[in-house]
């Protein structure tokens, strides 16, 4: 395989562990789960997790449509009693836990 196609794959694959770890720390730090969800929502469970891929697909067309142009996206969480938090500031979180 081309190293530089290899270096691609090695960056996106890393990318997407780092994106996983956000979104539970996120589900922890907002007590939400699939089922938690689903209650919440009135919504069958098996109908959450279809969402919750489709909006990750989606999510990632974006993020790769957005940096083929040169551009970045930048996602907020804000929550009612809580300081909004922006993803990479998750991540430098998650970066100093994994350092412990």
């Amino acid at each position: 395989m081309d190293p530089e196609r290899r270096a691609q794959i090695e960056e996106g694959a890393a990318e997407l562990a780092k994106e996983y770890e956000l979104l539970e720390y996120l589900r922890q730090e907002l007590k939400l789960s699939p089922e938690g969800l689903s209650e919440t929502l009135a919504l069958p469970l098996e109908e959450v997790i279809r969402m919750t891929r489709q909006a990750d697909v989606l999510l990632v067309a974006m993020q790769n449509s957005i940096a083929a142009a040169g551009g970045r996206i930048s996602l907020l969480v804000e929550m009612p009693d809580k300081k909004p938090i922006r993803l990479d500031e998750i991540a430098d979180i998650i970066d100093l836990q994994s350092d412990r």
